[in-house]
């Protein structure tokens, strides 16, 4: 896989797909806020970044340093990660779509699979975060490891391996959430490349190998710096258990990214389609099993290896969410590329995939901007619930001439993670959330609080009686050098 970087600015459809991810993404421009980026920009000297040398992120850790040591502000890191999320992501696609129009002779076709993997309903998450360059990275190293280990089964040399290691080891160590974007791109062409049984298995002992050195690298990596989210040792039988029910729901409700139903409805629609091409061919029975068990190995291995990282985690740290089953979300695009590597698909199934297709690409884009306006709305709340209370602290300390330097918290365990009025799933409301309060508090009052237990004759005599389901500002109570809140 080589390919000039002239070669690449002098080709249209590179600025083909850079509008095309500035239309889907490009209203994430506006500087925006979640919930870590509270703790990013709340706490003392940034020190909140080691978390991320801790869970084996050091490329992420790398990068936050650097703005640190040039003393950035959140304005201008904002605007410098989202020019490199939108080239990263940009580049994701003009190499994927290189890659498979190898294999796919219908370039529109080529491209709007490429679309489908890379701009999956899951990937709206990937550009909520600070770190949303740091993601794409990771996404767009994978599809080079991809690429290297496709220029591998075609070639057989063995650098091409190599190579695939190293992308897969930037990747792991820029995010770890997108990574089965590799397997779920290389089990479409082990299938193609394997003409019989042994090969079969030497193709994914080789798959296994680019995939686990990196991997286990990365986890020997993360222990060695002390995280606790990960635990090889971890009870299973729980792991199963968790694993298999909130995959089913994604199916039905998609983290509510789409409308309830969609994705999984589509899934059906596009292995239905890819099973009717298969069996429409004119071939042996034996060709025809082989390519409908292919198209089991493939979607096995999607979504196989998107919660394969659970069994690494210990139980305080399952979790499902978009931006961790990434790679699942492309499961509508790999199986049609699957289809068209193949099968020779008829004008009638061509022409029902690119309006299908068109279709859920036009929901995901109304999806995503409603999403995005909803951030904006939650952080505008967060901003006007904040700013209430700095008001109310400067008139304080005016009037007392006592200085305010401690905030304690009050029903945090029974607050509402969402504002209700917005109903958005994935844009929780930072006063809510145990780790996000205090650092939201801290930034916009511009004060270097600290924060303290709750005081049980503050709680009684101000709160205990209360059932707010809406901000009132008599949630703040400030006494001697404290402020006290109660987080409806």
């Amino acid at each position: 896989m080589s390919v000039k970087l002239k070669q690449i600015f002098s080709d249209k459809q590179f600025y083909i797909f850079l509008l095309i991810i500035l239309l889907f993404f490009g209203i994430f421009i506006k500087t925006n806020f979640s919930v870590d980026t509270y703790q990013l920009v709340g706490s003392d000297n940034m020190s909140y970044i080691s978390i991320y040398k801790e869970d084996g992120r050091l490329i992420h850790y790398l990068i936050l340093n650097i703005f640190n040591f040039l003393k950035l502000n959140i304005n201008a890191i904002h605007v410098i990660i989202f020019l490199f999320a939108t080239i990263f992501s940009t580049f994701s696609l003009y190499f994927l779509n290189n890659i498979l129009k190898k294999y796919i002779k219908n370039p529109f076709i080529c491209a709007l699979i490429s679309i489908l993997i890379i701009i999956n309903p899951f990937s709206i998450e990937l550009w909520l975060f600070t770190e949303m360059a740091i993601m794409q990275l990771s996404i767009l190293c994978c599809v080079l490891a991809f690429g290297n280990f496709d220029s591998f089964l075609e070639k057989k040399e063995k650098k091409y391996i190599l190579y695939s290691i190293i992308f897969m080891l930037i990747a792991l160590f820029s995010y770890q959430g997108t990574v089965a974007i590799f397997i779920a791109l290389s089990s479409l062409l082990i299938i193609k490349y394997s003409t019989n049984i042994k090969q079969f298995i030497l193709n994914n002992f080789l798959l296994g190998v680019c995939y686990a050195l990196p991997t286990i690298t990365n986890f020997l990596i993360a222990k060695l710096m002390g995280t606790t989210r990960l635990n090889l040792g971890s009870n299973i039988a729980e792991t199963f258990t968790f694993i298999i029910k909130p995959a089913l729901n994604v199916l039905t409700n998609s983290f509510w990214i789409l409308p309830e139903g969609v994705f999984g409805a589509c899934i059906i629609v596009a292995l239905l389609m890819t099973i009717l091409s298969i069996s429409l061919i004119k071939d042996r029975f034996s060709k025809k099993l082989k390519l409908l068990l292919g198209l089991a190995y493939v979607v096995l291995m999607t979504y196989l290896f998107t919660v394969l990282p659970l069994f690494a985690q210990s139980s305080e740290s399952f979790s499902l969410f978009p931006r961790s089953t990434y790679a699942f979300g492309s499961i509508i695009g790999i199986i049609l590329a699957y289809s068209f590597i193949n099968c020779n698909n008829t004008k009638i199934y061509t022409k029902i995939i690119i309006v299908l297709s068109v279709i859920l690409l036009s929901i995901q884009f109304i999806m995503f901007n409603n999403l995005a306006t909803n951030r904006f709305m939650v952080n505008y709340m967060d901003k006007y619930i904040a700013y209430e209370i700095n008001e109310k602290i400067k008139e304080y300390e005016k009037n007392t001439g006592n200085i305010i330097r401690n905030v304690a918290f009050y029903n945090l365990q029974n607050s509402q993670k969402f504002y209700p009025e917005l109903n958005d799933m994935l844009n929780v409301s930072a006063r809510t959330e145990k780790m996000s309060s205090f650092y939201l508090t801290r930034y916009f009052t511009q004060k270097s609080l600290n924060m303290v237990n709750s005081d049980e004759s503050v709680y009684n005599n101000y709160f205990r009686d209360q059932n707010w389901t809406l901000f009132d500002p008599n949630q703040i109570v400030l006494k001697d050098n404290t402020l006290h809140l109660y987080i409806y």
